[in-house]
């Protein structure tokens, strides 16, 4: 059974263990997500549509969201996910991440979030979801809510 760490501990354990470079093995071997990914649609073409990085995922009309993968994942000494995101018009009280947990077999194990704020229009955001499955290897992400505020 997986525990959840109450959000004031996980926010002291993400602030203060992340700050060394530790080489640990890849947490997931497989990304994926049930949300749709960028289109051409008429939408994105607009003069009003905003035109997030082409090399993120289409969250909604004003949110976009990448996965950091090998290098670019800094995870101090202990092992997580981390997530880039960007938005149209910012995020100044609230930017929270969600993702489901599932072990090789596709069961569910948990879940893992991440919060920050003051987020500008148009800044990048790396939030840092920790590993919750007490170590297990082969396991995947689903990313399940982006929420901005």
């Amino acid at each position: 059974m997986v525990q959840h760490l109450p959000k004031a501990l996980l926010l002291a354990l993400l602030l203060g263990g992340c700050a060394r470079n530790f080489s640990m093995p890849e947490l997931v071997t497989r990304w994926t997500s049930g949300l749709s990914q960028p289109t051409a649609s008429e939408d994105w073409k607009s003069p009003e549509a905003w035109n997030s990085p082409v090399e993120f995922n289409r969250y909604n009309d004003t949110i976009a969201w990448r996965w950091l993968e090998g290098a670019e994942r800094s995870c101090g000494d202990s092992r997580c996910i981390q997530i880039e995101v960007i938005t149209k018009n910012g995020c100044p009280s609230l930017l929270y991440v969600k993702a489901s947990i599932n072990d090789k077999q596709g069961r569910n194990v948990g879940y893992t979030n991440d919060t920050t704020s003051g987020v500008k229009p148009d800044q990048k955001a790396v939030l840092t979801m920790p590993d919750v499955t007490g170590g297990q290897e082969n396991i995947q992400a689903d990313l399940e809510e982006i929420s901005c505020s």
